[in-house]
């Protein structure tokens, strides 16, 4: 084998191998991601909830004015 076909292959292995590398890192990447918009999807729910609750629950007490 010659010189440069040794560093071709060289090379098509060192870009195999951080193309693998990327992939892998990928994956985790999305799960977090689509977990951290659950999570604010699913807090930005609960907080309509809650100010629903207390918009409902709130009784007004300021007295009315006679005229």
């Amino acid at each position: 084998m010659s010189h440069a076909t040794k560093i071709k292959a060289a090379v098509t292995s060192v870009q195999s191998q951080r193309l693998l590398g990327i992939m892998e890192l990928e994956m985790p990447r999305r799960v977090n991601d689509d977990l951290s918009r659950i999570f604010f999807r699913t807090l930005s729910e609960l907080r309509k909830h809650q100010q629903w609750r207390q918009a409902r629950n709130t009784i007004d007490i300021t007295p009315k004015a006679n005229n």
